[in-house]
C-alpha cells in the first residue's frame, strides 16, 4: 500500500526517517511505527520491508517488530523475508523473526521446518 494521509504529517516524518544515513534513527523509526500500530505498518510496509534487509542488525529486529503488528496481506513482505532472516548472522535478529512468525500464525510447511531448526539454534540471543 502506498502511504496515505498527511504527506508532511508526523507519521510521514517518522517514516522518512527509515532512510536516514545513522542504524540508530532508522530502528527509531521501526520501533515509533511499531507503536502506531498495524494501519501504519500497512501504509509503510514496503519501506519496512527494505529495513528487513538493512545493513545493520538492530535495524532488522525493529523492522520484524514492526511487522509482528501486522496480519496478512501486509505481513508479506515479512513472510517472504522469513527464511533469510532466520539464518541472519545476529542472534537477535533470528529471535525477533521467531517471535515475529508465531505472532503472524504459521505459513508453508517449509518456513515451519526452518523455525523448527532455528528454535535449536544454540547461539547465544
Amino acid at each position: 500500500p502506498k502511504p496515505q494521509g498527511n504527506p508532511n504529517g508526523p507519521t510521514a516524518a517518522i517514516a522518512n526517517r527509515l532512510r536516514d544515513d545513522q542504524p540508530s534513527v532508522r530502528k527509531g523509526a521501526c520501533l515509533a511505527l511499531a507503536q502506531l500500530g498495524q494501519e501504519t505498518v500497512m501504509q509503510y510496509a514496503d519501506e519496512l520491508a527494505i529495513r528487513l534487509k538493512d545493513p545493520n542488525g538492530d535495524v532488522r529486529e525493529a523492522a520484524c517488530k514492526a511487522f509482528a503488528t501486522t496480519n496478512p496481506p501486509a505481513s508479506a513482505p515479512f513472510m517472504a523475508s522469513l527464511p533469510a532472516l532466520l539464518e541472519d548472522p545476529d542472534p537477535s535478529v533470528r529471535v525477533a523473526a521467531c517471535k515475529a512468525f508465531s505472532k503472524l500464525g504459521p505459513g508453508s510447511e517449509a518456513l515451519m521446518a526452518i523455525l523448527a531448526e532455528r528454535l535449536a539454534d544454540v547461539a547465544p540471543a
